[in-house]
Formats: structure tokens, sequence, C-alpha cells
């Protein structure tokens, strides 16, 4: 959103640096706590590229966020 005059720019500035210090542990708090259960992610159908591809990102995914996701084919 591009302010339309110099008083919006400031007010927009300050109002951002006022939301930062309560928000950023909101945030990081409830990053450790989601996602609470398996991630499922909807696929076509089963051995479509598109499931083999939700597959394989989703191993990959669930590696690196320690986290896991389900495929499930619709």
């Amino acid at each position: 959103m591009k302010p339309t005059s110099p008083a919006a720019g400031l007010y927009l500035s300050a109002l951002a640096l006022w939301a930062a210090p309560i928000a950023s542990p909101l945030a990081a708090d409830a990053a450790t706590h989601y996602p609470q259960r398996p991630v499922r992610v909807i696929s076509g159908s089963p051995g479509s590229t598109a499931d083999i591809t939700a597959r394989f990102i989703g191993h990959k995914l669930g590696e690196r966020l320690k986290q896991q996701f389900v495929i499930d084919n619709r």
C-alpha cells in the first residue's frame, strides 16, 4: 500500500514500529506449536505426476521441518 501523503507514511511507519515488539513473541510462540497434527496434502489420482511430486516434496518437507506430511489422493 502506497501512502498518499507524507503524514500517512509517517503514521504507517509509527504503527509498524509499535506493533513489531508485540507481534514478534506471539509469532514465535505460535510457530513452536503449529501444526500439532500431521499436515494433510490433497493430491490427484494415485501414480500420477502430481501424486509422485507431492509425495517427494512431502517427504523432503517432513525431514526438514520435523513434521509428518500425509498425502491423500482425491
